[in-house]
């Protein structure tokens, strides 16, 4: 089955037509009013394969792992679900027990009292015991009750917000940096050029950004991404980002520190939109992260 593309709501292509979506996850997945995740342009989720998502409580936040092909998911009672995970020789797809769970990152997750819950298989020792405000998957990363930026892994990146963050975006591999949003609707970032100098008009209303890559959104429906790219796709209610390695026509390689960024947004009708280099094409999935 082939993608379905839309050069009239944005250059790329958007999930197969159902109920109006509610939410979306990286990858890219989304979820509807139904709980039910739906997932496609991916070499692990081919387009239009849904996701079962367990009975009990519908999935009210759903996350998607930066583990290439694994889908986890919080239901309404914070209970982390496991929705799909490869078969791989390493042991990839632990629990992260019976906390019950505000936020789930690749590393673990935030408990309901801000304390960090980590997946048994990441030694993170190095990250400390604190009450976070926020939390990223960056070795991993987070913003404690002090307003301080901790990166495990990265301790040249130092950030002290004035007001307490909504989001957090980090990456210590591709480029350095990281951006967080407070409750004012400014962005604040640290590290590499590509992370910052690129919002500097606030005020915000969301940010969304994996593997070096970062998008914000202004107004009623403008995307401005770290790459120096502004799209104006409409009214639009949420938005993942992510820069992904691709191959150009003639073979050539563009990693991830110097890939333009590609996103989704989910517009104000429920239809999702997607572009940059991502897409249309399933772009280099499979390279190891």
């Amino acid at each position: 089955m082939r993608y379905l593309c839309s050069a009239v709501l944005l250059a790329g292509c958007t999930p197969p037509d159902g109920p109006p979506w509610v939410d979306l996850l990286a990858k890219p997945c989304a979820l509807d009013a139904d709980g039910a995740v739906t997932c496609w342009s991916s070499a692990e989720w081919p387009a239009g394969q849904s996701i079962e998502v367990p009975s009990g409580p519908s999935g009210a936040v759903v996350l998607q792992s930066e583990r290439s092909g694994t889908l986890r998911a919080l239901d309404a009672t914070g209970a982390d679900l496991l929705l799909a995970c490869p078969e791989l020789t390493w042991d990839a797809c632990p629990r992260v027990g019976d906390t019950p769970l505000a936020v789930r990152t690749d590393y673990g997750g935030l408990d309901l009292d801000g304390r960090v819950v980590l997946d048994a298989n990441h030694d993170l020792s190095g990250f400390p015991d604190r009450v976070w405000l926020a939390v990223a998957d960056s070795h991993p990363a987070g913003i404690d009750e002090r307003r301080e930026l901790f990166v495990l892994g990265a301790p040249e990146l130092t950030l002290t917000l004035p007001l307490d963050p909504v989001v957090l975006v980090a990456d210590v591999h591709r480029g350095a940096g990281a951006c967080a949003m407070d409750t004012a609707g400014t962005v604040h970032c640290v590290g590499s050029p590509r992370w910052v100098g690129h919002f500097d008009d606030p005020p915000y209303r969301g940010l969304s950004g994996s593997l070096g890559g970062v998008c914000a959104l202004k107004g009623e429906g403008t995307v401005v991404c770290n790459d120096g790219s502004v799209h104006e796709p409409g009214p639009v209610e949420a938005l993942v980002a992510a820069a992904y390695a691709y191959l150009e026509p003639d073979g050539t390689l563009v990693e991830r520190a110097d890939a333009a960024v590609s996103f989704c947004v989910l517009l104000e009708g429920g239809e999702i939109a997607c572009n940059g280099p991502r897409y249309p094409a399933d772009l280099l999935d499979a390279l190891e992260r």
